[in-house]
């Protein structure tokens, strides 16, 4: 069986090396943006059939320079995480695992929890679509159970000096802060 979920895991790694880098050998010379996807997404091997990928959509994510001045006031409002949980059976079947109680810790603070989807203004959820679309077709069959998740991001500081914290089921992923693109 655990040879199915490293090949999967294999594949998925290729696919995403057009966003974030190869996870199987050290880039050379990588630009400030490969540097940032690199490190904003985490992905956790919880056993060798389930797997769990973190990403915080921090504006680095994405480029700064892609970006224009309303684009990253969306980012300093609003923080986004998004995670895809799966599992492979014996079969090689790809089954999504809903993820939910998905936090951000910051130091000194209450733990964030994600806005009700009545509280996420029309142009944020459009780029939540975009995102959604474009980063879960990467990914494959998996990418179908990507969930995004919006939190009120006016302490959440990808630039500032510290930490945060993602929790989810019992791991806290944890990132240092200026990341890398700052």
């Amino acid at each position: 069986m655990g040879w199915v979920f490293r090949v999967f895991v294999l594949a998925v790694s290729l696919v995403s090396l057009g966003l974030a880098g190869s996870a199987l050998a050290r880039q050379w010379k990588p630009t400030p943006l490969e540097q940032a996807q690199d490190y904003l997404q985490i992905e956790h091997s919880i056993s060798d059939s389930e797997q769990v990928i973190v990403m915080w959509l921090a504006p680095q994510f994405f480029g700064q320079d892609q970006m224009d001045d309303a684009m990253l006031q969306l980012f300093e409002d609003y923080a986004l995480v998004s995670i895809i949980h799966f599992a492979v059976d014996d079969l090689g079947q790809f089954r999504a695992v809903e993820p939910t109680g998905v936090t951000i810790e910051l130091p000194d603070a209450e733990p964030l929890t994600p806005l009700p989807g009545s509280e996420i203004p029309p142009v944020v959820s459009s780029l939540l679509h975009l995102i959604q679309a474009s980063l879960a077709s990467g990914f494959g069959p998996v990418g179908q159970g990507m969930r995004t998740f919006v939190y009120d991001g006016t302490n959440v500081n990808a630039c500032g000096q510290g930490k945060l914290w993602i929790a989810y089921l019992e791991e806290r992923y944890e990132y240092d802060t200026p990341v890398p693109g700052c």
